[in-house]
């Protein structure tokens, strides 16, 4: 019988490579150099771990003291109060002691004090309360005096300008009306120098005296005084002069309506206007 395949050799070949090396170091010099440097800072590492453990445990262990030095700088040398009332810390042993008679006595004796100083404090509080009111009033009625010399103030600018208007306006219609009659007079007016006789004398030192007495006060008011006499010298001059001339024509003003003074021209044609009141 032919015999089939032989089993001596195994139906895929076998790994004819040969063995790796061994792990073996570098030989070159870059290369000892660098496995140097990561050498020394493993070194370096380890021992600022052991440095940093041992700091911390010092740290701990200084603690207490350190906690101690600190209640000293910021309080100082007062001792600690305990914590339990009634226990003693003598000796390291602790042992309640009654201390109701000695607790009973302070007691009473802040009872007995607090009334006094209950006093005083409600004295120092209504004594504030009024110097607060003092000063308050006091606010007040300096704020109302100001408000009320504004107000003068304010109601003395309102009157004087209003003087002022009534003033200008009175001195315009009396300086229109004056225009008026002088061209009515034709120019036959005597000068304002001298006057004819004693009354209008009386008149002119009459306003001269009110004159010297506003010199003072204000200029503007002594020009618009003086402005405002002339023009009523200067009137009282023209009714005497209409007076005369209406005597020696035989009439008087109240029949002659174009020798009044209470009518105004509106133009030199004659036309006579409205009556003024």
């Amino acid at each position: 019988m032919d015999a089939g395949p032989s089993w001596d050799f195994p139906p895929n070949p076998p790994n004819r490579q040969p063995p790796s090396p061994p792990h073996a170091h570098p030989t070159s010099p870059g290369s000892r150099a660098a496995e140097a440097a990561l050498e020394r800072e493993k070194e370096w590492q380890k021992e600022e771990h052991k440095r940093r453990r041992e700091e911390k445990q010092r740290m701990k262990d200084d603690a207490p003291s350190f906690i101690e030095r600190t209640r000293k700088s910021v309080f100082g040398n007062a001792r600690r109060k305990s914590t339990k009332k009634g226990i003693r810390t003598d000796k390291g042993k602790a042992s309640k002691k009654s201390k109701k008679t000695s607790s009973i006595k302070s007691k009473a004796s802040k009872i007995k004090a607090r009334p006094a100083s209950l006093k005083s404090a409600a004295a120092s509080l209504k004594s504030r309360a009024t110097s607060i009111k003092s000063r308050v009033e006091s606010i007040k009625s300096k704020a109302a005096s100001i408000k009320s010399a504004i107000r003068q103030k304010l109601d003395d600018v309102k009157a004087k300008l209003k003087k002022k208007r009534d003033v200008e306006s009175s001195d315009n219609d009396g300086h229109h009306h004056n225009r008026s009659q002088d061209d009515e007079d034709g120019g036959d007016y005597e000068m304002s120098g001298g006057l004819g006789s004693d009354t209008e004398r009386r008149d002119r030192d009459e306003y001269e005296s009110e004159d010297d007495m506003v010199r003072e006060l204000d200029p503007e008011r002594r020009t618009e005084q003086r402005r405002r006499r002339r023009w009523q010298a200067r009137r009282i001059r023209r009714r005497k002069r209409l007076e005369q001339r209406a005597k020696r024509r035989g009439t008087s003003e109240s029949e002659s309506s174009e020798n009044s003074e209470y009518y105004i021209s509106y133009g030199p044609t004659g036309r006579w206007g409205c009556l003024v009141m």
